[in-house]
């Protein structure tokens, strides 16, 4: 997921816009801190996934160059229990059930809405290294806080009778969610994120028909949008708030390997959002987040 190739230029500067607000409006401001120590405003006023936890690198987004966790067996609690993490390292073929059904799942999303630039018919998608560097440089357009230049980068880049790049369409997803160099307009981002889980999805189903047991180069893409849409799904942004949806999406992409969405999975059965509670098989899953990424989590003692 992207990492924090912005992170300490948005420390500085939301401190500062941060600062300001409490010099203006006083200390009941609505705001929102994310892990990463930037403020960001939803539309709602519920949390928000930033778009520098996401990946751990721009080109490493495949699952191939990520971290595969392995969970330990429990014995019968496997027949009891029916949403356990699965064990994706040494096992493609189990891999590749997954990543056929987040592949099949996609290609269901209707993103045939109307919003600006967007078609439900485009040209083939897209995704290699000149394109990946194209998307860097927005990035480093975004960095240096020319929001407005990056926004509009990415927005050619996402152009579905252009490049029609799934990781551009994200990106553009979560900058028009929050705001980045763009009016705020959640309803316009969903549509990108169903554009890229469909043009992701296309890109895999190649990859898949090839014989290619996993792994193809929009894996990591299918994976965020996915993530984005359950949390769409689940806090009512630019749609009905679904809980059973925003689970299965939040599953689809735990079981093809993605931590931050193991997390989010295992909150959901601790608490029974869009399914019943299950302790146990919630402790599984944030035990294997925190062997994918090494940090102690909490709730994972059952």
């Amino acid at each position: 997921m992207l990492s924090k190739f912005l992170q300490k230029h948005h420390e500085k500067k939301d401190k500062e816009k941060e600062r300001e607000r409490d010099e203006s409006y006083g200390s009941n401001s609505e705001k929102l801190s994310v892990p990463t120590g930037i403020t960001v405003t939803t539309p709602d006023g519920g949390p928000a996934k930033d778009i520098l936890e996401r990946q751990n690198t721009l080109t490493g987004r495949t699952l191939s160059t990520r971290q595969r966790i392995r969970r330990s067996l429990f014995g019968h609690h496997e027949r009891e229990h029916e949403n356990l993490p699965v064990d994706l390292e040494g096992n493609p073929d189990k891999e590749a059930e997954w990543e056929e059904k987040a592949t099949r799942l996609a290609k269901t999303l209707s993103s045939t809405g109307t919003a600006t630039g967007i078609q439900a018919q485009g040209t083939k998608p897209t995704s290699d290294l000149n394109l990946d560097e194209a998307i860097q440089r927005a990035i480093d357009l975004h960095q240096a806080d020319k929001l407005e230049e990056s926004f509009k980068a990415f927005t050619e880049l996402a152009d579905p009778m252009g490049a029609n790049n799934p990781l551009a369409q994200v990106l553009c997803g979560l900058s028009l969610r929050h705001g980045w160099g763009c009016p705020v307009n959640v309803a316009e981002g969903v549509r990108y994120f169903e554009l890229a889980a469909k043009n992701s999805a296309n890109i895999e189903e190649m990859a898949l028909s090839q014989g290619q047991k996993s792994g193809g180069k929009a894996k990591g893409e299918l994976t965020m949008a996915l993530f984005e849409l359950a949390n769409c799904h689940r806090h009512g942004w630019g749609m009905e708030k679904d809980p059973k949806t925003a689970f299965k999406y939040y599953l689809m992409a735990a079981n093809m390997g993605d931590n931050e969405a193991k997390v989010e999975t295992a909150w959901c059965l601790e608490n029974g959002f869009g399914t019943k509670k299950d302790k146990f098989a919630a402790a599984q899953f944030y035990r294997s987040a925190e062997k994918g990424n090494g940090t102690p989590v909490v709730g994972n003692s059952w």
